[in-house]
């Protein structure tokens, strides 16, 4: 486990390194340097946390050629994935991705990941843009209504 002091892992920090098998980033973190777990072939499962301090950006090709990598899940705070981030990551077999908000994703972010990876958004993920949307529309109604009534909302 990464300490919750680290805020940002740098451009090749880890390039190439065989003997990494799993990791859980902090909260706390906001970047993922290009390349900075590229060719972690040992690699099978990498956690970015959800996190409402901080977002977080995942750079070009940081987890490139980690072709044993299974497991992957992706907090809420991450609002980028740059291209290639994920590419040529042949075992991918679970995708779990927290955002409210998809992130934005770069130019072939999972090139070479097989189209039948199950990507999983956990249902309360859904149930609070659901909530969320229903808050506004009540607040938008009981504006127009209190409008309608010269009542004051």
């Amino acid at each position: 486990m990464i300490p919750n002091s680290v805020t940002s892992i740098g451009d090749w920090a880890f390039w190439n390194c065989k003997s990494l098998s799993s990791l859980t980033f902090p909260n706390t973190i906001k970047t993922i340097g290009d390349w900075a777990f590229c060719s972690c072939s040992s690699l099978t499962s990498v956690t970015i946390p959800n996190s409402i301090v901080t977002t977080t950006t995942i750079g070009e090709c940081a987890f490139l050629g980690c072709d044993s990598l299974s497991s992957l899940t992706i907090g809420n705070s991450v609002t980028t994935i740059g291209g290639w981030a994920f590419s040529s990551c042949n075992n991918l077999s679970s995708i779990t991705c927290h955002a409210i908000n998809p992130p934005v994703l770069g130019g072939s972010a999972f090139q070479f990941v097989s189209t039948n990876t199950p990507v999983y958004i956990p249902c309360y993920t859904a149930l609070e843009i659901i909530a969320t949307t229903c808050k506004l529309l009540l607040l938008k109604f009981l504006t127009l209504s209190a409008k309608n009534y010269n009542l004051k909302a």
